[in-house]
């Protein structure tokens, strides 16, 4: 999936235990839908990550479409899709991988540590296939089991990642046309936390069944239902310290949606038999589906964190977590009908989405949406040319944001913000420090009225435009597309309070480091002092936070031999959007949460406009297979993005709250850290042995050991734009596989 641009590396298990966040064109991670054999299996609590982990073994095929015009999807961003293997065919495959720690290589600069290194993993995995009954029923069983030791950064304490997953599925066709699939996956993680280098055990579940009949000139029916179930509840430190200058904003580090979450859904289509109406030939189709997710969210722990900013004393922040545990529920139905006009060569399709959703917290926060979207699309093609041009226009309702449903909720937690002075210099809080004059309060929690929700509050919406052209033969196909998205109505939270604030201004350089043609006097907000701890805070959606935009023109092309099959695209990109929270990580420069902005002035300036954390402006990937021969093959990826959008940041010294990081212009415009390009091979030899045979497979990854940067320092210094982190440097393992 060239297009997708994930939160982390995978280096081949750096990535183990721990689900990624991704995104595409520059969408946010909390619009990213995952769905097993058909059905939604997105988490409610967590937006954009999946209720159970994709795992190779035991699929048949994982899909990703980068921006779904299909408006049955019901997806405001790109969507995941994971089929199991039905076992109609007869297989018995074993497969391991390790990596020894002696085989950890250096990096190639000594410009700055790895963002993370591997240096050990295991993987082993058992998949059993095959018919019980001919014809009439077949099974799989899949086992696989992974662990791997990681480094991050300058944290010589190593990491652990582990899972293990076991999916089963069953396949029944009582007759020619009908087919029941149940399918069941349950999974257990752990993956240490770089704040707390603990591994806490996360579990995820599923169970579902599936039928579907299909007859020839007839319509065709799926009905299918299931449950899921995840539990990523974690154990926070009690204390903590974090620089916010430097290792990120003080907000997402404190208030994460974790927590157990249980979700029913159940989905139904038809597509009706061609019927010819008016002299043309119409295909009517329609869809149904309804979940419901009960929620028990851990939101934040007991927790002291100790604010530096570029290693100055700042502010002491103390989560403040009811002794009743928050509970949550959210509902969505939906209804979508469509008609496509036409033969198969040229068609018009034009369809109509109704949606509910409706979400509580057992108290003051009520959320009901209800929204009707419309969809049309055409497709003109040539079987005797090979050409065609295509087009779609779909409307979307973004998720709920995580942790929407904690405004107002007296049982979720919040914090109170307090001066701290180091007065021993020591860099921790002890003796009276940090329990001055209350500063601020924070959200989410709703305890003695600090937040609320607005009654009026709207779903935010999301338009999707695309149109291209394409050309396709037995072994060659390429395909242009433009694509336009479009989105308005952010869910955020304002500061309505009794919070006021003096300007404080600063000089600057400005987004020209060097250059003093754009100098600026750079304004910070100093709180005053009669307006400590009167803070109150909206969830709404803000007209400060503007719109959303994309405009992207994706290229792909194809070539499929005998003997090599090679792939290419390519994507000039162009996002715009609010952050969450000042900083250009994934958990921050994200336009798809709930943060510090709009609600802190300090953290909102230059928000809006920028380039979000998952555009990268040009990208590019290159995949070939080939086959060498004798039972060898060779895979190749090499891959280009541009760099992560950052902004210079400076520290504003003599506020009354104490110092504070101020972006200086927009993330993105105009810098970005250095470019990524990566080569990952792999190398396999088929071996016949009785009557099966042994697979020796060698994987690389980063084969050539680029150590490109990843990060900079990002402060107003001498030190601006130096390198603080490179990508993992290469990584060996090896690899056999066993069928029989």
């Amino acid at each position: 999936a060239p297009q997708i641009i994930a939160d982390r590396f995978d280096a081949g298990g750096l990535t183990i235990g721990r689900p990624a966040r991704i995104g595409v064109h520059g969408t946010s991670a909390a619009d990213t839908t995952y769905r097993v054999n058909g059905l939604d299996a997105t988490s409610t609590l967590r937006p954009g990550l999946p209720m159970v982990l994709p795992d190779v073994v035991g699929a048949a095929t994982i899909g990703v479409t980068r921006m779904p015009s299909d408006d049955s999807m019901n997806a405001p961003g790109p969507v995941v899709d994971w089929d199991p293997l039905p076992g109609t065919k007869r297989a018995l495959i074993a497969e391991t991988y390790f990596m020894m720690p002696r085989w950890s290589i250096e990096p190639s600069s000594a410009s700055a540590l790895p963002a993370q290194q591997l240096k050990s993993m295991g993987d082993g995995s058992l998949l059993l296939a095959g018919e019980l009954t001919p014809g009439v029923a077949s099974a799989m069983f899949a086992g696989h089991w992974s662990r791997a030791e990681r480094l991050d950064r300058n944290d010589p304490t190593q990491k652990r990642g582990q899972q293990l997953s076991l999916v089963g599925n069953i396949t029944y066709t009582p007759t020619s046309i009908d087919q029941v699939q149940g399918t069941a996956i349950i999974q257990r993680a752990e993956s240490s936390t770089f704040a707390t280098g603990t591994s806490p055990t996360q579990s995820f579940g599923t169970t579902q069944l599936m039928w579907r009949r299909a007859e020839k000139g007839h319509a065709t029916y799926r009905i299918g239902g299931g449950i899921q179930w995840a539990d990523t509840s974690t154990t926070p430190a009690s204390t903590m310290t974090l620089d916010s200058a430097l290792g990120g904003a003080v907000y997402p580090a404190l208030f994460r949606p974790e927590g157990k979450e249980t979700a029913m859904r159940v989905s139904a289509d038809i597509a009706l038999a061609p019927v010819s109406a008016f002299g043309v030939m119409h295909r009517l189709r329609a869809w149904g589906s309804f979940d419901r997710s009960s929620m028990t969210p851990t939101l934040a722990g007991a927790l002291t964190l100790a604010e530096t900013v570029d290693g100055t004393a700042a502010r002491v922040w103390r989560v403040d977590v009811p002794t009743s545990t928050p509970s949550w529920t959210s509902s969505t139905g939906g209804l979508f009908a469509s008609d496509r006009m036409g033969s198969e060569q040229r068609w018009i399709e034009l369809g109509v989405r109704a949606e509910s959703l409706s979400a509580s917290n057992g108290g003051a926060t009520n959320i009901r949406w209800s929204n009707v979207y419309p969809h049309a699309a055409f497709s003109l093609s040539s079987d005797l040319t090979g050409l065609g041009v295509f087009g779609s226009y779909s409307r979307a309702g973004a998720r709920l944001p995580a942790m929407a449903l904690a405004f107002g909720d007296v049982n979720a937690p919040n914090a109170r913000v307090y001066r701290w002075i180091d007065a021993n210099a020591n860099g921790v809080v002890d003796g009276t420090e940090g329990t001055g004059s209350l500063i601020a309060r924070v959200g989410p929690g709703g305890a003695s009225g600090l937040t609320a929700v607005d009654p009026s509050l709207k779903r935010p919406v999301i338009d999707l435009l695309l149109g291209g052209v394409r050309y396709e033969t037995a072994q060659f196909a390429i395909t242009a597309t433009a694509i336009v998205r479009k989105e308005k109505d952010f869910v955020r939270a304002i500061a309505d309070g009794g919070a006021a604030y003096t300007t404080v201004t600063q000089a600057d350089q400005g987004a020209d480091f060097t250059h003093p043609s754009d100098d600026q006097q750079l304004v910070a907000y100093s709180r005053t002092a009669t307006s400590f701890g009167l803070d109150h805070y909206t969830l709404t959606n803000p007209a400060s936070v503007g719109t959303g935009s994309m405009y992207a023109l994706d290229i792909t092309a194809q070539y499929r031999g005998t003997r090599a099959r090679l792939a290419f695209s390519a994507a000039a990109v162009k996002t715009t959007a609010t952050a969450a929270n000042r900083g250009f990580r994934a958990d921050e420069n994200d336009p798809g949460m709930i943060g510090e902005i709009p609600a802190d002035p300090n953290a909102s300036s230059f928000a809006t406009q920028a380039r979000p954390y998952f555009d990268r402006g040009y990208i590019g990937k290159i995949m070939g297979v080939f086959n060498l021969g004798a039972g060898a093959t060779l895979g190749i990826v090499t891959r280009y993005q541009d760099g992560q959008p950052f902004a210079r940041v400076a520290v504003v010294n003599g506020l009354a709250q104490g110092p504070e990081a101020v972006v200086t212009y927009a993330n993105g415009r105009p810098t970005r850290f250095t470019y990524i390009q990566t080569t990952d091979v792999r190398l396999q030899k088929l071996i016949p042995f009785g009557n099966g045979s042994i697979t020796v497979i060698v994987d690389a990854f980063n084969v050539f050991n680029i150590g490109r940067e990843v990060e900079e320092y990002v402060l107003t210094s001498t030190a601006f734009r130096s390198v603080s982190a490179i990508e993992p440097p290469r990584t060996l393992r090896l690899g056999f596989r066993f069928s029989f």
